[in-house]
């Protein structure tokens, strides 16, 4: 139904936290969430980092402040 109302609404951006993405297994789905999020900006609240792997840009925030930014391989380059 939430996927519905954004192909008719279709907003500018979206926020998705932890809880919808893991309950997101099958691929079609997963396949349609990054449709969606073309050319729209698409906020991902998340700890998985295979979810995190696929994001344009991530922002690591700590105490409410960014303490680092940029591509997957930029913020984890020192945990592979």
């Amino acid at each position: 139904i939430g996927i519905a109302r954004i192909y008719a609404k279709k907003p500018n951006y979206l926020i998705i936290n932890d809880t919808t993405i893991e309950s997101i297994k099958n691929e079609k789905m997963k396949d349609m969430i990054n449709e969606i999020c073309q050319n729209r900006t698409c906020l991902f609240f998340s700890n998985d980092k295979e979810t995190l792997k696929s994001m344009d840009k991530i922002v690591v925030l700590e105490k409410g402040r960014t303490v680092k930014c940029g591509h997957y391989d930029q913020i984890f380059v020192d945990q592979n």
